[in-house]
């Protein structure tokens, strides 16, 4: 199998990074918690054709820019949970933890009681 393009992984990896970031900053307003960044990645070989990005211990595999989006909240979330034995984030309404969602093409996190939805990147 051939290698991805890097140009590829560049996109994925610059974008992955991107909503790290806010998603960290998200849970730290939201959480008081300090937590921290952490990604690593490794391009396109022989071995991991289409390069490697993570968020925590998951993968992001997303290919178009709503799905890197949810993947890495995603991952966020997890790591949150596992470092910090933290729901991150969390409704309001019933103090329960949002999942992340694809919703006709456009991320949000939706609350596991089911019927409502809130945008991934509020500030």
């Amino acid at each position: 199998m051939k290698a991805a393009p890097v140009i590829f992984f560049a996109v994925l990896q610059e974008l992955a990074e991107h909503y790290m970031r806010h998603f960290v900053a998200q849970a730290r307003r939201e959480t008081g918690l300090d937590i921290e960044e952490t990604m690593s990645s490794s391009p396109p070989d022989v071995l991991e054709p289409t390069g490697l990005t993570q968020v925590g211990n998951i993968s992001i595999q997303g290919i178009h820019r709503a799905d890197i989006e949810r993947d890495t909240a995603e991952a966020v979330q997890d790591y949150v949970m596992a470092r910090y034995w933290t729901v991150w984030p969390e409704c309001p309404t019933h103090h329960l933890g949002y999942h992340p969602a694809l919703t006709d093409g456009t991320p949000q996190w939706e609350c596991s009681s089911g019927g409502h939805r809130r945008s991934m990147l509020e500030d």
